[in-house]
């Protein structure tokens, strides 16, 4: 029985970051060459085909209790997000792939194992979002924006304050007081990850929109 030349794995270096129920999640694919010969060189023709791919990882270079990543697929690669898999950070783990085709006992043999070290997110700073004024009796929204080691950024969901005056709300929402001049107050973020806590003061203007006059208006009466 003829059989497939071992797969060939690679990372593709392709990063995304985003929010998921407040837990960073981040994204990673695994990519590998398509099995097109068998191991004797002869092309792989009908009705051998479509070829279809199996992909795992592994804590062990035996492939001891693999966790699937796909089965059974025409895809040359996969996206897989390293927190839902249950990777843990800092560690070196092992991906494997086999190739088949619809010909029952057509397999190839496991690829060798492909060692990855997961990388280990360190927060590096945050950065507020918003408007530098927001006027008196009105509402202005903040966002805050996380840079990590590897110079990726995502957005965060902080803890908001604000100080000395205005109210922010858990969602990064700032109500401005009744101000009787234009008045600076501090918006800040902070935010903790893997033990490290950043922070960003921003000053916004509290803007007085109904102007009094300093001095009375003098009215004059008569003909």
């Amino acid at each position: 029985m003829k059989r497939y030349s071992s797969v060939v794995l690679f990372l593709a270096i392709a990063l995304l970051f985003g929010i998921s129920s407040g837990v960073m999640a981040e994204t990673k694919t695994l990519s590998w060459g398509s099995v097109t010969t068998y191991t004797d060189g002869s092309t792989i023709v009908a009705p051998a085909l479509p070829v279809t791919y199996d992909a795992w990882w592994s804590t062990s270079t035996t492939f001891v209790t693999p966790h699937n990543l796909i089965a059974n697929t025409t895809s040359t690669s996969v996206v897989f997000d390293i927190v839902t898999q249950g990777m843990l950070r800092n560690t070196t783990i092992f991906f494997g792939a086999r190739a088949r085709t619809p010909i029952p006992g057509e397999v190839s043999a496991d690829s060798p194992p492909y060692s990855w070290l997961v990388p280990n997110l360190v927060l590096v700073s945050i950065t507020v979002n918003g408007p530098a004024s927001v006027n008196e009796g009105a509402t202005g929204t903040f966002t805050a924006t996380a840079t990590w080691n590897d110079n990726s950024t995502s957005t965060i969901t902080p803890t908001w304050s604000v100080s000395p005056i205005g109210i922010i709300s858990a969602g990064g929402v700032l109500t401005a007081p009744s101000v009787t001049a234009d008045t600076p107050t501090t918006v800040t973020a902070s935010y903790t990850w893997g033990g490290v806590t950043k922070t960003d003061p921003q000053v916004v203007m509290i803007a007085n929109v109904l102007k009094i006059p300093s001095t009375p208006i003098s009215i004059g009466i008569g003909n």
